[in-house]
């Protein structure tokens, strides 16, 4: 099932039943919104594009459950200093033109929507004066959004600011440019960072500890032994192989990178973090793939000192591990 027809199937559950919409549900209506202004290139994509007209029709008469629009902390966050987490920025865009899409489509003249507009048009000014290049995993994460659902151009000035940020930077590429992008960082609060440490540690064998069955151990290329690949005691594979972790994510182990292919239904960001001395330590650094769904993260240049690396997928642990 694509996206867009997930985002369909929702709105079907939404119109069948009554009441006010809560506020996720009226970011769920925003999604609909995208998926009824989109394009259709088969038969199939039409008639998703006609329902969800349909749908929105029979949802935006219904009464919301009062909310305020998002605050875009973590967006202005972001625009000020681009090297940090692009997650939360990226959620808070997602909803904020959700959010403007319905107020625009439902009550267009009233307060909510124009400071809702307003809100948008005031960050895509922050992002026009802004570098470009610096801001392009931001942009990338948001482009794909806008490749699975759709945009509401009039009502998401803040997404259309990103992507031409990002066609920017394509360009800049395209023209011969080196790109040095900064490295993308994970977004662990200190908590969540003992948590994943207390895990890791167990499964390194720090401590005695039954593994759990979620977990997967395959080795990391070492720096003289690139082609020791195994899947736990199989034999040793070619060092370009791919493996299924999770039942559904790909995983292509290379000489210097690992790329990470999520399913098309998937909406957490796959993340590879190194391990050192049963600690986790930095996120390795990461660009789009070949396709939205791929990410491909770049391994350390000396593994001498690494345990071993942890793929993070929402609130899945796989565990690979140099022997």
């Amino acid at each position: 099932m694509t996206r867009k027809a997930e985002i369909v199937a929702r709105a079907r559950a939404l119109a069948a039943g009554r009441g006010a919409l809560s506020s996720p549900d009226v970011w769920a209506l925003g999604r609909l919104l995208r998926v009824a202004g989109g394009d259709a290139e088969t038969d199939e994509e039409a008639a998703l594009v006609d329902e969800a007209a349909a749908l929105a029709a029979a949802l935006l008469p219904r009464d919301r459950v009062a909310d305020d629009p998002p605050a875009c902390d973590a967006v202005r966050a972001h625009l000020a200093a681009p090297g940090a987490a692009v997650d939360a920025a990226a959620t808070e865009i997602d909803r904020l033109g959700a959010w403007t899409a319905v107020l625009a489509s439902a009550s267009p003249g009233s307060r909510e929507a124009e400071r809702a507009r307003e809100t948008g048009r005031e960050l895509a000014a922050l992002v026009a004066r802004a570098d470009a290049l610096a801001l392009l995993p931001l942009a990338e994460a948001v482009s794909r959004r806008v490749a699975e659902e759709g945009v509401v151009a009039h009502a998401e000035p803040l997404t259309l600011a990103l992507t031409d940020a990002l066609g920017v930077a394509l360009g800049r590429a395209l023209s011969g440019e080196a790109l040095d992008v900064p490295p993308r960082r994970a977004s662990l609060d200190e908590a969540a960072l003992r948590a994943l440490s207390g895990v890791l540690a167990r499964a390194l064998g720090k401590v005695s500890f039954a593994l759990p069955t979620e977990l997967l151990d395959v080795t990391v290329p070492a720096a003289h032994h690139e082609a020791a690949l195994t899947l736990h005691e199989a034999s040793a594979r070619a060092p370009e192989q791919r493996l299924v972790v999770f039942g559904s994510v790909e995983v292509c182990l290379t000489a210097g990178e690992v790329t990470v292919a999520v399913p098309a239904s998937t909406r957490d960001a796959p993340l590879l973090v190194c391990l050192t001395h049963g600690q986790p330590g930095e996120p390795c650094p990461s660009r789009g793939g070949a396709t939205s769904r791929e990410t491909v993260f770049t391994l350390p240049a000396s593994r001498d000192d690494l345990d071993g690396l942890a793929l993070v997928l929402g609130e899945r642990l796989a565990i690979l591990r140099r022997r």
